[in-house]
């Protein structure tokens, strides 16, 4: 982008920039409002999809694959619960099938194992990467044992510290600070105590950012988690994702927590205090969720299940699922090493493959990418994108993907 211009309205109370990046000729612009509002700044992006695409390329198939049917044990993943690619090359994942923290060399192969099941130090039960420590540990969270733990991926086990109840009843690593604190969130707690939920339900979660020893250090309170579709019958209860249900989605920068409850186009940033700084919005439309959809998402389910019996099942709890009037506009997001963040976009019934738009620390758009079919991102690098891949008989595989970016910074008034 070549050209940045900016002018200040002055009529109004709150100062008012409006950014139009000049592109190359025939890609359309995207436009960047930005005001404040009482000391929290508000950006409006007004994004053609299709122009904002150009410049940002993955490669066409992966430059590294673990994992898989026909390989040996030790190449095989399960349940992973987080990855990184390491300053030399390597890749440290948690495989949560053996509970245990694998480190691959550079070209795939199996270096060492740290922990496995048990809950002395060092040892896991239900453990989640949550982020990369410098350029040799990683810290590890473990829900279940409710215990973070430092592991050297050469040496191995470092230190822990216990958390209590932060984060909701089963808490989720969302990522870690640039001091090494823990973000967490999400977690969900039903009790026979308060009396079981029925129906249509969107429990709230705590949403915390540790310090490094464990202590709190940003409190968000109660916030929305997802919604989901509760059935309490002769003291069984049962609780499952909401059909096109908002989902509260999460991811921990450098120096910010971003937050977006999927209510509409729009997401926000709070310092590591839990107090809020930026709010960025998109000029997107919503998507109604129609009978079209409806069909082919009970469709879909029914295909996928295991037997005849299980697709009855299916058929006669959808008949009682209420449905949502709107489409999600996303349910995942994910923070760069370049600190843009990744929103990804909600998957429709019968789409593989999921798009996802790119802001940089400032909340401009910058960019939007299709990742490939049936992939997540993990880590996503300058230059690279670490994922987690499953193949048609949904076996995982860990997956390296060469990326390519425009010539753009990592901050807004690199643009």
């Amino acid at each position: 982008m070549s050209t940045v211009s900016n002018t200040t309205n002055v009529a109004v109370a709150a100062a008012m920039i409006l950014v139009a990046c000049t592109d190359p000729p025939g890609q359309p612009p995207v436009t960047v409002t930005t005001r404040d509002s009482a000391g929290i700044v508000i950006v409006e992006n007004r994004i053609d999809t299709l122009g904002i695409r150009a410049g940002w390329v993955l490669s066409g198939t992966p430059t590294l694959t673990i994992g898989g049917v026909d390989v040996p044990d030790s190449q095989q993943v399960f349940r992973v619960g987080g990855a990184r690619r390491l300053p030399d090359g390597r890749i440290a994942v948690v495989d949560g099938g053996d509970a245990e923290l694998r480190i691959y060399g550079a070209r795939g192969q199996l270096e060492h194992t740290i922990g496995g099941k048990g809950e002395g130090p060092g040892e896991f039960e239900s453990p989640q990467l949550a982020g990369l420590l410098g350029s040799d540990s990683v810290i590890v969270h473990d829900s279940q044992l409710r215990r973070v733990s430092i592991l050297h991926v050469d040496a191995g086990y470092a230190r822990s510290y216990p958390i209590g109840e932060e984060g909701g009843g089963y808490p989720v690593a969302i990522g870690i600070t640039a001091d090494g604190g823990l973000a967490m969130g999400g977690g969900m707690f039903f009790s026979s105590e308060a009396g079981f939920p029925t129906g249509a339900v969107r429990p709230n979660s705590r949403y915390v950012v540790l310090t490094p020893n464990g202590s709190v250090r940003g409190d968000f309170g109660d916030v929305p988690a997802a919604e989901m579709f509760a059935r309490s019958s002769g003291g069984m209860f049962q609780a499952s994702t909401l059909p096109f249900g908002r989902v509260t989605a999460a991811a921990a920068a450098a120096d910010r927590i971003w937050l977006g409850t999927g209510d509409a186009w729009e997401i926000r940033a709070y310092t590591l205090d839990a107090v809020l700084m930026r709010i960025v919005r998109f000029d997107r439309a919503r998507l109604p969720v129609t009978a079209e959809l409806r069909e082919a998402y009970v469709d879909e389910r029914i295909a996928n299940a295991r037997n005849e019996a299980v697709a009855r099942d299916i058929r006669v709890q959808m008949a009682e699922v209420p449905i949502p009037e709107w489409v999600p506009p996303y349910n995942h997001v994910v923070v760069d090493a370049l600190q843009h963040l990744w929103i990804g976009e909600y998957l429709l019934p019968g789409q593989l493959s999921r798009t996802y738009t790119i802001v940089n620390a400032d909340g401009w758009a910058v960019g939007r990418l299709t990742m490939p079919p049936r992939t997540r991102p993990l880590d996503i690098g300058p230059d690279y994108v670490l994922g987690v891949t499953l193949d048609e008989l949904d076996v995982e595989q860990l997956t390296l993907w060469s990326l390519e970016r425009p010539s753009i910074h990592s901050r807004g008034s690199g643009m």
